[in-house]
């Protein structure tokens, strides 16, 4: 099994600006940026185009399955209380607006309608 590419910044001695470095079929690659910013935010877009093969299988988890895995994870991160219950109302809405039973049937499509639904019944965009 491949192990993970991990793109890296870095600033070069007297010049100016900041750089991403990439491995590419075992060729060095890199990238001069103006800000370090900017440097970060190409490095974590080249982690997931070379890693993009890592995370192509399709999970198919029963929607409670799926619920409960995610409470769990944010309970891990510390989420408070308050904000769990307002994570899970609007995955219940999800579940009822758009009818899915399991993550496979999470689709582009699908997130499309729920918002939506709810721009139309809230009036407000997300």
């Amino acid at each position: 099994m491949e192990t993970m590419k991990k793109p890296w910044v870095y600033k070069r001695k007297n010049i100016k600006g900041w750089w991403c470095g990439w491995y590419v079929g075992g060729k060095r690659k890199a990238k001069a940026l103006p800000s370090k910013a900017l440097a970060e935010h190409l490095r974590h877009i080249k982690y997931m185009q070379l890693n993009s093969d890592a995370f192509t299988s399709v999970v198919d988890f029963d929607w409670n399955q799926m619920i409960e895995e995610y409470w769990q994870c944010k309970q891990v991160e510390g989420l408070v209380d308050a904000s769990m219950y307002e994570v899970l109302l609007t995955l219940q809405h999800f579940k009822r607006i758009v009818g899915v039973n399991s993550s496979k049937e999470i689709t582009q499509q699908s997130s499309d309608m729920f918002v939506l639904k709810r721009v139309k019944r809230w009036g407000r965009t997300p």
